[in-house]
């Protein structure tokens, strides 16, 4: 904590006004209290100032002077302490002054601008002062400036300031300007009996200071005019001039005696006036020092309270982190002892194949125990925690070993992280050890329902081909041209089974790869042609649209020298010519009114992406590892999977 945080060291907007008044033209006024020089007072005077001496006025000015110094000692107390180098500008007969009586009777206008402190040297007699601050109370004006005032870096430093080691180090210059050093510390002020501040007060207000101050100035008018007389008769040879001498001199020494009583009347009033400032001054910071003493005791109060807030918010947090743990123990294993929507459907599938599933079983017995050691641990460190007792306050001695508290917190926090870490790399271990035992189970079901598929693929095409093969040469087929179409269907058959039966279509690994593996096979037997097992595992379309061979002969009948599929050309491609000649292929198809033709057609039109497209795909997958002769041959006979 600053010391700028405590409250009693605030200055109030009351000091501000007296420290801005003294910065205005009230610094007279204010000054002439402090240090009660008729002379001085009387040159003021004379040029124009006014100075209230009345009662009101007086009253006035020393609680102007009390708030000042208040804010100037609080100022001191804000972490301004240690030396600070500032500048005076003055007149060397202040130097003699100060150090004659080595303490400043009023409050000493300072810079930290040397440049600015030249400018107030007086003329061909100045005298410039480098003055060290030594834990003197003093306060910088440039804060507190309104808006009419212009910043002069100024240094107001306070009263009764005790000046020391006053030195010359540069004489007189061409401007006349010679340079001192010297040391400014702080006075110590003490307080008064009230008989005494009773006496003193009487003192102050039975002077009449109008009535002296003029007195003061005829006195040392008539003096000084005196002592010309005096020596321009020095050399006296008449009678008359002798005893005119002797008689001046006389007078004198009855005038001197006057000036030194009314002088000494000032003294008196001088005295009494700066043991009331000195004694309001100390009141001041007596009262500061007991308010910042309490502040500091509730600042430690407050300190102690915050610790204790501290450290149980610490403790709860840690109770709550392990309860979080705890949770997380218990979802983990929950995760870990639950299977997915995937895993079961996948189990039951396996079931349902008769699988066995037991090398694939998620759950054993040492991560489960695993599981209940984390807690263990955990559960351990919360009744450690538990067991920390946080008082409901410190003292200073309970505060000092408070580094316990926070050594055995900080012990248990580390254990704590130690236990999540073991937690976050035991959990990395089970659901990687899940994901192995998901994609063995998946690559157990997927292969076995590959080869169900597959075998069902070869014995379908078999049963296909031999149908075809007893059709083809029949009386009906040779009549109606058709036995082309079955020869070139049962090479399409014969090519399909050839790659299955070398392993073109590999078998799939994944439950993700059969979904493909077994799209493509439905595309070559038709999705009733699919064993039970795989059928729910294809994403189901509107309409299957399968183009016959009879149909495909009539369309590029009707389009000589067009294939329907380019299928030496990419699927893009294929698609943007199906696409484009669309309309036209609409027109001459129905100018053959082929009836067949007529129905394929507005069905390719709607679906052309969806039929067309899977057409494509099985007819490039099937030819794509194909001997070249046997590739020829099918785009030769114009054949394509259907």
């Amino acid at each position: 904590m600053n010391n700028t945080d405590y409250k009693s060291l605030e200055i109030t907007d009351e000091e501000i006004g007296a420290l801005r008044r003294y910065i205005s033209n009230a610094h007279i006024s204010m000054n002439a209290l402090l240090d009660i020089d008729p002379e001085v007072i009387n040159t003021q005077l004379s040029k124009g100032w006014v100075i209230d001496f009345s009662k009101k006025g007086i009253d006035t000015n020393v609680e102007y002077l009390t708030k000042l110094y208040s804010a100037m000692y609080k100022y001191s107390l804000q972490g301004n302490k240690g030396r600070t180098t500032v500048y005076r500008g003055t007149s060397k007969s202040e130097v003699t002054k100060l150090e004659h009586e080595k303490i400043s009777g009023r409050f000493l206008s300072t810079t930290t601008d040397r440049d600015i402190a030249m400018r107030f040297t007086e003329y061909r007699n100045g005298a410039l002062f480098a003055m060290s601050l030594d834990n003197v109370p003093y306060i910088s004006t440039d804060a507190f400036l309104d808006e009419t005032q212009v910043s002069e870096s100024e240094i107001l430093v306070s009263p009764f300031s005790k000046i020391e080691g006053i030195e010359a180090y540069s004489f007189q210059d061409i401007e006349g300007v010679t340079r001192y050093s010297a040391n400014v510390k702080k006075q110590e002020f003490a307080n008064i009996s009230d008989e005494e501040r009773k006496q003193y007060e009487e003192q102050i207000s039975s002077f009449n200071y109008e009535e002296n101050l003029a007195k003061y100035k005829d006195l040392s008018f008539k003096a000084e005019i005196m002592a010309d007389r005096i020596v321009s008769l020095r050399g006296a040879k008449t009678k008359d001039e002798r005893e005119e001498l002797a008689y001046m001199m006389e007078r004198q020494s009855e005038l001197l005696n006057e000036l030194n009583e009314v002088s000494a009347g000032f003294k008196t009033v001088k005295t009494a006036m700066t043991a009331i400032l000195q004694d309001r001054f100390k009141t001041v910071e007596l009262e500061i020092d007991r308010e910042l003493e309490q502040d500091k005791k509730e600042f430690e109060n407050e300190e102690r309270k915050r610790k204790v807030e501290l450290e149980r918010e610490r403790k709860a947090t840690l109770l709550r982190d392990a309860d979080k743990v705890l949770t997380g123990i218990d979802l983990a294993k929950e995760a870990y002892e639950t299977k997915d929507a995937k895993e079961v459907e996948l189990y039951s599938k396996a079931e349902e194949l008769g699988l066995d599933v037991s090398k694939v079983q998620t759950v054993d017995p040492t991560t489960l125990a695993k599981f209940e050691e984390l807690k263990v641990n955990i559960e351990r460190i919360k009744r450690e925690i538990e067991a920390i007792e946080i008082p409901d306050n410190m003292t200073n001695e309970e505060m000092a070993v408070t580094s316990e508290h926070n050594a055995k917190i900080n012990d248990l926090h580390t254990k704590l992280s130690m236990t999540v870490q073991m937690l976050r790399e035991c959990e990395k271990t089970i659901f990687e050890q899940k994901g192995k035992s998901k994609a063995l189970l998946s690559r157990e079901v997927a292969t076995r329902l590959g080869q169900d598929l597959t075998s069902k693929a070869r014995e379908d095409l078999l049963k296909e081909e031999q149908t075809l093969e007893a059709k083809k040469d029949s009386l009906w087929d040779k009549i109606t041209g058709k036995s082309k179409i079955k020869a070139a269907q049962i090479e399409n058959i014969r090519l399909r089974r050839e790659l299955i039966e070398r392993g073109g279509l590999g078998l799939p690994s994944s439950m993700e790869e059969m979904t493909t593996y077994a799209t493509k096979y439905k595309e070559v037997l038709g999705e009733s042609s699919l064993p039970e097992s795989v059928r729910g595992i294809i994403p189901r379309t509107n309409t299957d649209i399968v183009v016959t061979y009879e149909e495909r002969e009539q369309i590029e009948a009707a389009r000589p020298g067009t294939s329907l599929i380019p299928i030496d050309k990419s699927k893009k491609e294929i698609l943007s010519v199906l696409d484009s000649q669309n309309t036209t292929l609409k027109a001459r198809i129905q100018s053959t009114h082929i009836p067949s033709s007529k129905r394929a057609i507005p069905e390719l039109e709607i679906q052309t992406k969806n039929s067309v497209e899977r057409c494509l795909d099985t007819a490039l997958y099937y030819t794509t590892d194909m001997p070249e002769e046997q590739r020829d041959k099918i785009i030769k006979d114009r054949v394509t999977i259907g």
